[in-house]
């Protein structure tokens, strides 16, 4: 975030110095006007309160205990469900009932 807010900086600086009606209310090199001041200090009030609203509402993701490990492990039942799925059905589509199928290498 704070990334972004120095981005969102240097785009206000250089919206002052490059759009004309902008550069009108602040014609310094670098601005440093009150109505620079001003937009500035918006953006910053508006980055801060969004950081702490961030801050305050993470929460860490909690894992199933499957997946605390190192690796992914599966139960016997994904196993039968994982082979029934990758079937083909060559040349006939799955409501003509063929029985010809072809098992795709796991």
């Amino acid at each position: 975030m704070l990334s972004l807010y120095l981005n969102v900086f240097v785009l206000i600086i250089q919206s002052f110095l490059k759009v004309p009606a902008l550069h009108a209310l602040a014609p310094s090199v670098p601005p440093s006007e009150p109505p620079f001041a001003v937009v500035q200090g918006i953006v910053l009030v508006f980055f801060v309160i969004v950081i702490i609203g961030a801050v305050r509402r993470y929460r860490p993701m909690r894992h199933s205990p499957e997946r605390r490990g190192l690796g992914f492990r599966h139960s016997g039942g994904d196993a039968k469900r994982r082979t029934s799925d990758v079937r083909l059905h060559i040349g006939e589509s799955r409501d003509s009932g063929s029985t010809r199928s072809a098992r795709v290498p796991e």
